[in-house]
């Protein structure tokens, strides 16, 4: 893969949440497709522990952190992109939520942070085919967790 960037992949969207306060308590919209229905998945996230590199086999996904920090990272494994070999980090969560887009061959994972488990929405336009591609600690990937 040769001299790796660092930084934005193509079509990779991030986009903030925002809170909204109503007599219910507090609500956070969320959208994960264009169309209906959405698969999703919860998934409670132990702190300090990296769950990664996951990939869509068939469909882009959508994760939100919707509670908690965490520290998201993005590898672009798609070979024909322009971003081919890129690593996107975010840190993300607490008082900013937020939604991150990523098309299939982009493989991804998390870590909760702060000592707290946190919380994330993944989701898809089709029911979700998600794999672990490879180990959080492999050495395929130039990134240390």
């Amino acid at each position: 893969m040769g001299n790796r960037p660092t930084g934005l992949i193509e079509g990779v969207n991030v986009h903030p949440l925002t809170a909204q306060i109503s007599g219910s308590g507090i609500v956070l919209p969320i959208q994960f497709q264009r169309t209906h229905p959405a698969f999703m998945e919860y998934r409670l996230c132990d702190a300090g522990v990296a769950r990664a590199w996951w990939e869509s086999e068939a469909e882009p996904i959508f994760v939100a952190i919707v509670e908690g920090r965490f520290r998201f990272a993005l590898f672009d494994a798609r070979s024909a992109a322009k971003t081919y070999g890129a690593i996107w980090e975010l840190f993300a969560g607490g008082v900013q939520p937020v939604q991150i887009e990523a098309p299939t061959g982009v493989l991804w994972g998390w870590k909760a942070l702060g000592g707290q488990p946190g919380r994330l929405l993944i989701g898809s336009e089709k029911p979700l085919k998600l794999r672990q591609a490879y180990p959080a600690d492999t050495q395929l990937i130039p990134y240390q967790w």
